[in-house]
């Protein structure tokens, strides 16, 4: 996350859970971002990241240039996966 910080991204996760959801997260996990709770998921449907299925959001990963355009999205993000993060500096145009 130091590479997206000094390169001058901010980065927000962004879903549907409460506060205090995302708290016992970042603490569990150590999850270095500021959440940002999408209680009602207006953000999330706006992006089309709802999953109706499973009536919650979906774990993507959307990135907006700093003149609001959406450059990027991957609506299944695996935070597990290289190839997913290869993908996001490229975009960046950090790769």
């Amino acid at each position: 996350h130091e590479t997206l910080r000094a390169a001058g991204v901010q980065v927000f996760g962004v879903n549907t859970n409460g506060l205090g959801s995302h708290a016992r997260f970042q603490e569990r996990d150590r999850f270095p971002f500021p959440l940002i709770s999408d209680f009602h998921g207006e953000v999330v449907r706006a992006y089309g990241l709802w999953d109706d299925d499973a009536r919650k959001s979906r774990r993507a990963l959307v990135i907006v240039g700093g003149d609001g355009t959406v450059r990027y999205v991957e609506p299944h993000f695996n935070p597990g996966n290289l190839a997913a993060f290869e993908a996001v500096f490229a975009a960046l145009g950090l790769a």
